[in-house]
Protein backbone atom coordinates (compact mmCIF):
# COMPACT_ATOMS: atom_id res chain seq x y z
CA UNK A 1 0.00 0.00 0.00
CA UNK A 2 3.34 2.41 1.10
CA UNK A 3 4.07 1.71 -2.76
CA UNK A 4 0.72 2.28 -4.29
CA UNK A 5 0.74 5.65 -2.17
CA UNK A 6 3.86 6.87 -3.45
CA UNK A 7 2.59 5.78 -6.99
CA UNK A 8 -0.40 8.04 -6.67
CA UNK A 9 1.83 10.86 -5.39
CA UNK A 10 4.14 10.90 -8.20
CA UNK A 11 1.02 10.69 -10.90
CA UNK A 12 -0.66 13.73 -9.12
CA UNK A 13 2.84 15.54 -9.03
CA UNK A 14 3.09 14.48 -12.75
CA UNK A 15 -0.88 15.49 -13.67
CA UNK A 16 -0.09 18.69 -11.27
CA UNK A 17 2.72 19.26 -13.76
CA UNK A 18 0.80 19.24 -17.42
CA UNK A 19 -1.76 21.07 -15.28
CA UNK A 20 -4.75 18.08 -16.00
CA UNK A 21 -5.50 18.34 -12.35
CA UNK A 22 -5.35 20.68 -9.55
CA UNK A 23 -6.34 20.31 -5.99
CA UNK A 24 -9.43 21.24 -5.05
CA UNK A 25 -11.41 23.49 -2.36
CA UNK A 26 -11.72 22.16 1.11
CA UNK A 27 -15.56 21.82 0.08
CA UNK A 28 -15.25 19.29 -2.35
CA UNK A 29 -13.97 16.53 -0.52
CA UNK A 30 -16.52 13.89 -2.02
CA UNK A 31 -15.31 15.00 -5.46
CA UNK A 32 -11.54 14.79 -4.22
CA UNK A 33 -12.07 11.03 -2.90
CA UNK A 34 -13.99 9.76 -5.88
CA UNK A 35 -11.13 11.03 -7.80
CA UNK A 36 -8.37 9.17 -5.70
CA UNK A 37 -10.64 5.69 -6.10
CA UNK A 38 -10.39 5.97 -9.34
CA UNK A 39 -6.86 6.09 -9.60
CA UNK A 40 -6.59 3.66 -7.03
CA UNK A 41 -8.43 1.40 -8.86
CA UNK A 42 -6.52 2.50 -12.29
CA UNK A 43 -3.23 1.73 -10.73
CA UNK A 44 -4.00 -1.78 -8.77
CA UNK A 45 -5.18 -2.54 -12.46
CA UNK A 46 -1.97 -1.67 -13.77
CA UNK A 47 1.43 -4.30 -13.09
CA UNK A 48 3.80 -2.87 -10.78
CA UNK A 49 6.72 -1.54 -12.25
CA UNK A 50 10.05 -2.40 -11.31
CA UNK A 51 12.65 -0.21 -9.35
CA UNK A 52 15.02 0.45 -11.80
CA UNK A 53 11.40 1.86 -14.12
CA UNK A 54 10.44 3.99 -11.17
CA UNK A 55 14.09 5.48 -10.82
CA UNK A 56 14.51 6.19 -14.52
CA UNK A 57 11.04 8.10 -14.62
CA UNK A 58 11.52 10.12 -11.54
CA UNK A 59 15.01 11.40 -12.53
CA UNK A 60 13.68 12.33 -16.33
CA UNK A 61 10.30 13.36 -15.43
CA UNK A 62 10.11 14.37 -11.62
CA UNK A 63 13.55 15.92 -10.94
CA UNK A 64 13.23 18.61 -13.65
CA UNK A 65 10.63 19.64 -12.51
CA UNK A 66 11.45 20.33 -9.14
CA UNK A 67 14.47 22.58 -10.49
CA UNK A 68 14.73 26.44 -10.21
CA UNK A 69 14.49 27.44 -13.60
CA UNK A 70 17.89 28.89 -15.23
CA UNK A 71 18.45 32.45 -14.84
CA UNK A 72 19.69 34.11 -17.79
CA UNK A 73 23.21 35.12 -18.44
CA UNK A 74 24.59 38.69 -17.63
CA UNK A 75 23.87 41.34 -20.45
CA UNK A 76 28.12 42.54 -21.46
CA UNK A 77 29.07 45.78 -20.06
CA UNK A 78 28.50 48.94 -22.27
CA UNK A 79 31.94 49.66 -24.36
CA UNK A 80 31.62 53.01 -23.06
CA UNK A 81 32.24 52.14 -19.43
CA UNK A 82 35.15 50.38 -20.41
CA UNK A 83 36.47 53.17 -22.03
CA UNK A 84 36.39 55.38 -19.37
CA UNK A 85 37.66 52.86 -16.69
CA UNK A 86 41.14 52.88 -19.22
CA UNK A 87 41.45 56.60 -19.77
CA UNK A 88 40.44 56.68 -15.57
CA UNK A 89 43.45 54.22 -15.33
CA UNK A 90 45.79 55.78 -17.52
CA UNK A 91 45.08 58.80 -15.32
CA UNK A 92 46.25 57.65 -12.18
CA UNK A 93 49.40 55.61 -13.40
CA UNK A 94 50.25 59.17 -14.79
CA UNK A 95 49.50 61.32 -11.67
CA UNK A 96 51.87 59.18 -9.50
CA UNK A 97 54.52 58.64 -12.14
CA UNK A 98 54.60 62.48 -11.62
CA UNK A 99 54.47 62.78 -7.92
CA UNK A 100 57.00 60.16 -7.72
CA UNK A 101 59.30 62.08 -9.63
CA UNK A 102 58.80 65.47 -8.22
CA UNK A 103 59.44 63.73 -4.50
CA UNK A 104 62.58 62.70 -6.98
CA UNK A 105 63.82 66.00 -7.39
CA UNK A 106 62.71 67.86 -4.34
CA UNK A 107 64.67 65.04 -1.52
CA UNK A 108 67.40 64.05 -3.93
CA UNK A 109 69.56 67.78 -3.05
CA UNK A 110 68.55 67.00 0.56
CA UNK A 111 70.27 63.66 0.78
CA UNK A 112 72.99 64.27 -1.60
CA UNK A 113 73.61 66.97 0.66
CA UNK A 114 74.68 65.02 3.25
CA UNK A 115 75.89 61.65 1.51
CA UNK A 116 77.59 63.16 -1.59
CA UNK A 117 80.96 64.49 0.57
CA UNK A 118 80.56 60.56 1.91
CA UNK A 119 80.90 59.21 -1.41
CA UNK A 120 83.66 61.73 -2.47
CA UNK A 121 86.13 60.87 1.14
CA UNK A 122 85.26 57.20 0.44
CA UNK A 123 86.49 57.37 -3.34
CA UNK A 124 89.57 59.16 -2.23
CA UNK A 125 90.13 57.09 0.20
CA UNK A 126 90.18 53.71 -1.90
CA UNK A 127 92.37 55.73 -4.70
CA UNK A 128 94.67 56.81 -1.68
CA UNK A 129 94.61 52.93 -0.65
CA UNK A 130 95.67 51.51 -3.97
CA UNK A 131 98.48 54.73 -4.16
CA UNK A 132 99.50 53.85 -1.11
CA UNK A 133 99.71 49.97 -1.46
CA UNK A 134 103.29 49.54 -3.34
CA UNK A 135 104.47 52.46 -0.77
CA UNK A 136 103.39 50.19 1.75
CA UNK A 137 105.11 47.14 0.73
CA UNK A 138 108.31 49.01 0.44
CA UNK A 139 108.18 50.77 3.89
CA UNK A 140 107.55 46.95 5.00
CA UNK A 141 110.90 45.71 3.62
CA UNK A 142 112.22 48.79 5.03
CA UNK A 143 111.33 48.33 8.66
CA UNK A 144 112.18 45.12 8.36
CA UNK A 145 115.27 45.40 7.40
CA UNK A 146 115.68 48.57 9.71
CA UNK A 147 114.44 46.12 12.77
CA UNK A 148 117.48 44.10 12.30
CA UNK A 149 119.74 46.85 12.61
CA UNK A 150 117.65 47.74 16.11
CA UNK A 151 117.64 44.72 17.24
CA UNK A 152 121.29 44.37 17.54
CA UNK A 153 122.25 48.22 18.20
CA UNK A 154 124.56 48.41 21.56
CA UNK A 155 122.48 48.39 25.23
CA UNK A 156 123.84 48.20 28.16
CA UNK A 157 122.72 44.57 30.03
CA UNK A 158 120.55 45.22 33.09
CA UNK A 159 119.49 42.63 36.00
CA UNK A 160 117.23 43.52 38.54
CA UNK A 161 116.44 41.63 41.64
CA UNK A 162 112.56 41.78 43.04
CA UNK A 163 113.27 40.73 47.09
CA UNK A 164 109.28 41.18 47.25
CA UNK A 165 107.97 41.06 51.14
CA UNK A 166 111.52 39.48 52.09
CA UNK A 167 113.18 39.24 54.43
CA UNK A 168 111.48 38.51 57.90
CA UNK A 169 114.24 39.92 59.99
CA UNK A 170 116.63 42.70 58.93
CA UNK A 171 119.67 41.15 60.38
CA UNK A 172 119.62 39.08 57.31
CA UNK A 173 119.53 42.02 54.76
CA UNK A 174 123.38 41.41 55.26
CA UNK A 175 123.27 38.71 53.96
CA UNK A 176 121.41 39.49 50.75
CA UNK A 177 123.43 42.84 50.39
CA UNK A 178 126.56 40.94 50.43
CA UNK A 179 125.60 38.53 47.36
CA UNK A 180 124.55 41.96 45.39
CA UNK A 181 127.67 43.29 46.17
CA UNK A 182 129.21 40.22 44.93
CA UNK A 183 128.01 41.00 40.99
CA UNK A 184 129.68 42.18 38.03
CA UNK A 185 128.36 45.67 37.98
CA UNK A 186 130.91 47.16 35.68
CA UNK A 187 129.83 45.55 32.53
CA UNK A 188 125.84 44.97 33.86
CA UNK A 189 123.63 47.69 35.36
CA UNK A 190 122.15 46.03 38.75
CA UNK A 191 119.35 47.08 40.59
CA UNK A 192 117.52 45.49 43.77
CA UNK A 193 113.76 46.31 44.77
CA UNK A 194 113.82 45.44 48.69
CA UNK A 195 110.52 46.46 50.66
CA UNK A 196 109.61 49.66 51.59
CA UNK A 197 110.60 50.12 55.00
CA UNK A 198 114.04 48.14 54.25
CA UNK A 199 114.97 50.95 51.23
CA UNK A 200 117.02 53.19 53.49
CA UNK A 201 118.91 50.28 55.01
CA UNK A 202 119.52 48.51 52.11
CA UNK A 203 120.73 51.87 50.34
CA UNK A 204 123.63 51.91 53.08
CA UNK A 205 124.80 48.48 52.65
CA UNK A 206 125.27 47.91 48.51
CA UNK A 207 128.95 49.55 47.69
CA UNK A 208 129.70 48.29 43.91
CA UNK A 209 127.09 50.52 42.34
CA UNK A 210 124.08 48.35 42.05
CA UNK A 211 121.21 50.83 42.78
CA UNK A 212 117.89 50.74 45.02
CA UNK A 213 114.73 50.89 43.43
CA UNK A 214 111.62 50.93 45.31
CA UNK A 215 107.97 48.38 44.79
CA UNK A 216 105.85 50.86 44.75
CA UNK A 217 104.48 54.61 44.55
CA UNK A 218 101.34 56.37 44.73
CA UNK A 219 99.85 58.56 42.28
CA UNK A 220 98.86 61.04 44.62
CA UNK A 221 101.99 62.57 46.28
CA UNK A 222 102.31 63.24 49.90
CA UNK A 223 99.77 63.88 52.29
CA UNK A 224 96.51 62.12 53.75
CA UNK A 225 97.12 58.64 52.12
CA UNK A 226 97.56 56.24 54.84
CA UNK A 227 100.13 53.20 53.93
CA UNK A 228 100.90 54.58 51.01
CA UNK A 229 104.24 56.07 49.52
CA UNK A 230 105.18 58.87 47.51
CA UNK A 231 107.43 59.67 45.10
CA UNK A 232 108.69 62.89 47.19
CA UNK A 233 109.55 60.36 50.26
CA UNK A 234 111.71 58.22 48.18
CA UNK A 235 113.98 61.01 46.44
CA UNK A 236 114.14 62.31 49.52
CA UNK A 237 115.90 59.29 51.10
CA UNK A 238 118.16 59.05 47.69
CA UNK A 239 116.13 56.55 46.15
CA UNK A 240 116.07 57.04 41.94
CA UNK A 241 113.89 54.62 40.31
CA UNK A 242 110.28 52.68 41.54
CA UNK A 243 109.40 49.55 40.08
CA UNK A 244 105.63 49.50 38.87
CA UNK A 245 102.96 47.55 37.27
CA UNK A 246 104.33 44.27 38.43
CA UNK A 247 102.20 41.19 38.12
CA UNK A 248 101.17 40.71 41.80
CA UNK A 249 100.45 44.61 41.86
CA UNK A 250 97.78 43.88 38.81
CA UNK A 251 96.69 40.74 39.56
CA UNK A 252 96.64 40.40 43.51
CA UNK A 253 95.81 44.18 44.65
CA UNK A 254 93.83 45.25 41.19
CA UNK A 255 95.84 47.65 39.77
CA UNK A 256 94.17 48.18 36.29
CA UNK A 257 96.04 49.93 33.40
CA UNK A 258 94.61 53.34 34.31
CA UNK A 259 96.26 53.45 38.02
CA UNK A 260 99.58 51.74 36.50
CA UNK A 261 99.87 54.90 34.10
CA UNK A 262 98.81 57.63 36.70
CA UNK A 263 101.49 56.04 38.84
CA UNK A 264 103.91 56.09 35.93
CA UNK A 265 103.62 59.74 35.31
CA UNK A 266 103.22 60.81 38.59
CA UNK A 267 106.89 59.14 39.21
CA UNK A 268 108.02 60.18 36.26
CA UNK A 269 107.17 63.99 36.81
CA UNK A 270 108.88 63.77 40.77
CA UNK A 271 112.47 62.57 39.36
CA UNK A 272 112.03 58.84 39.40
CA UNK A 273 113.18 56.11 36.77
CA UNK A 274 110.67 53.68 36.48
CA UNK A 275 110.84 49.76 35.86
CA UNK A 276 107.88 49.16 33.53
CA UNK A 277 106.55 45.70 34.38
CA UNK A 278 103.63 44.23 32.23
CA UNK A 279 102.63 40.64 30.58
CA UNK A 280 99.97 38.32 30.10
CA UNK A 281 97.78 36.93 32.53
CA UNK A 282 96.75 33.21 30.37
CA UNK A 283 99.00 31.65 27.46
CA UNK A 284 98.29 32.31 24.05
CA UNK A 285 98.91 30.60 21.00
CA UNK A 286 100.88 33.24 19.21
CA UNK A 287 103.34 36.16 19.76
CA UNK A 288 101.08 38.14 17.94
CA UNK A 289 98.08 37.76 20.13
CA UNK A 290 100.59 38.18 23.29
CA UNK A 291 101.59 41.68 21.41
CA UNK A 292 97.80 42.21 21.31
CA UNK A 293 97.55 42.01 25.33
CA UNK A 294 100.54 43.44 26.22
CA UNK A 295 100.15 46.79 24.08
CA UNK A 296 96.94 46.89 26.41
CA UNK A 297 99.42 47.96 29.19
CA UNK A 298 101.90 49.83 26.58
CA UNK A 299 99.03 52.42 25.28
CA UNK A 300 98.44 54.45 28.11
CA UNK A 301 102.09 54.98 28.71
CA UNK A 302 103.81 55.15 25.01
CA UNK A 303 104.19 58.95 25.59
CA UNK A 304 106.50 58.10 28.28
CA UNK A 305 108.63 55.76 27.00
CA UNK A 306 111.42 57.36 27.07
CA UNK A 307 114.74 54.71 27.30
CA UNK A 308 116.82 57.16 29.30
CA UNK A 309 113.88 57.03 32.02
CA UNK A 310 112.20 53.98 31.65
CA UNK A 311 112.92 50.07 31.26
CA UNK A 312 110.76 47.73 30.76
CA UNK A 313 109.81 44.45 31.90
CA UNK A 314 107.96 41.68 30.32
CA UNK A 315 106.48 38.98 32.58
CA UNK A 316 104.36 35.96 31.44
CA UNK A 317 102.21 35.71 34.18
CA UNK A 318 100.50 32.17 33.87
CA UNK A 319 104.44 31.16 33.55
CA UNK A 320 105.56 32.41 37.50
CA UNK A 321 105.39 30.09 40.35
CA UNK A 322 103.15 27.21 38.16
CA UNK A 323 106.01 25.70 37.49
CA UNK A 324 105.66 26.69 33.73
CA UNK A 325 108.54 27.65 31.47
CA UNK A 326 108.62 29.79 28.19
CA UNK A 327 110.96 28.47 25.48
CA UNK A 328 113.67 31.49 25.03
CA UNK A 329 112.53 31.47 21.33
CA UNK A 330 109.39 32.08 22.76
CA UNK A 331 110.49 34.69 24.48
CA UNK A 332 112.96 35.95 21.65
CA UNK A 333 109.66 36.54 19.84
CA UNK A 334 107.51 37.88 21.83
CA UNK A 335 110.51 40.72 22.57
CA UNK A 336 111.11 41.55 19.03
CA UNK A 337 107.27 41.95 18.79
CA UNK A 338 107.44 44.31 21.59
CA UNK A 339 110.40 46.11 20.17
CA UNK A 340 108.48 46.26 16.70
CA UNK A 341 105.75 47.52 18.66
CA UNK A 342 107.97 50.58 20.16
CA UNK A 343 109.34 51.73 16.42
CA UNK A 344 105.73 51.99 14.94
CA UNK A 345 104.17 53.96 17.81
CA UNK A 346 106.64 55.46 19.39
CA UNK A 347 109.55 55.88 17.57
CA UNK A 348 112.66 54.12 16.09
CA UNK A 349 115.34 55.65 18.18
CA UNK A 350 113.37 54.93 21.28
CA UNK A 351 113.07 51.25 20.09
CA UNK A 352 116.63 51.04 19.46
CA UNK A 353 117.35 52.09 22.94
CA UNK A 354 114.77 51.13 24.92
CA UNK A 355 115.91 47.80 27.52
CA UNK A 356 113.27 45.02 27.23
CA UNK A 357 114.03 42.74 30.43
CA UNK A 358 112.77 39.24 30.62
CA UNK A 359 110.79 38.69 34.12
CA UNK A 360 109.77 34.88 33.74
CA UNK A 361 111.27 32.04 35.47
CA UNK A 362 115.04 32.25 34.76
CA UNK A 363 118.13 30.01 36.38
CA UNK A 364 121.67 30.33 36.16
CA UNK A 365 121.66 27.20 33.27
CA UNK A 366 118.74 28.79 31.18
CA UNK A 367 120.32 32.46 31.32
CA UNK A 368 122.80 31.74 28.84
CA UNK A 369 119.96 29.98 26.19
CA UNK A 370 117.73 33.73 27.00
CA UNK A 371 120.77 36.25 26.56
CA UNK A 372 121.83 34.91 23.24
CA UNK A 373 119.00 36.45 21.50
CA UNK A 374 119.55 40.29 20.69
CA UNK A 375 116.00 41.48 21.94
CA UNK A 376 116.44 40.40 25.55
CA UNK A 377 118.46 42.52 27.31
CA UNK A 378 118.25 41.38 30.43
CA UNK A 379 116.69 39.81 33.39
CA UNK A 380 114.30 40.68 36.28
CA UNK A 381 114.50 37.93 38.67
CA UNK A 382 112.05 37.07 42.00
CA UNK A 383 113.29 34.01 43.75
CA UNK A 384 116.32 33.69 42.66
CA UNK A 385 117.46 37.37 43.52
CA UNK A 386 117.47 35.83 47.31
CA UNK A 387 120.30 33.45 46.47
CA UNK A 388 123.99 33.45 45.40
CA UNK A 389 122.47 32.18 42.02
CA UNK A 390 121.87 35.88 41.04
CA UNK A 391 125.71 36.19 40.72
CA UNK A 392 126.43 33.67 37.97
CA UNK A 393 123.32 34.47 36.15
CA UNK A 394 124.64 38.19 36.14
CA UNK A 395 128.02 37.13 34.55
CA UNK A 396 126.28 34.53 32.18
CA UNK A 397 124.65 37.87 30.96
CA UNK A 398 127.69 39.62 30.64
CA UNK A 399 129.35 37.20 28.72
CA UNK A 400 126.69 36.48 26.67
CA UNK A 401 126.02 39.79 25.50
CA UNK A 402 129.85 40.30 24.93
CA UNK A 403 129.86 37.95 22.11
CA UNK A 404 128.80 39.25 18.54
CA UNK A 405 125.18 39.07 18.46
CA UNK A 406 122.96 36.96 15.93
CA UNK A 407 120.23 37.58 13.57
CA UNK A 408 117.11 38.17 15.50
Amino acid sequence: MRKMRESLVSLSLLLASAGAWKPRAQGSVAADASIYDSIVDALRSQPPSPPAAERQYFEAVVMPWQRPPALPPPPPPEAHALKYDAMLTQLLVSASMSAAVLALLVLAPLFLQDLMPLFVAEFLQVFRRKQEAPNAEVEARQLEEQMVAISRAHRAPIVGGNWKCNPERTSSLDVLCNVANKCNTRECELYVCPSAMHLALVGEKLTNGARVCAQNCNATGIGAYTGETAPEQLRSLGISSVLLGHSERRVVFGEDEALVAAKMEYAIDAGLNVVFAFGEVAQQSSSVETLKLCARHLEPVKHLLDPKRVVLAYQPIWAIGTGLSVAPEEAQAIHKALRRWIATNVSQVAAAAMRIQYGGPVTAETAAAFAAHPDIDGFLLGPPALTPKVVDIVDTLVQVKARPKTKA
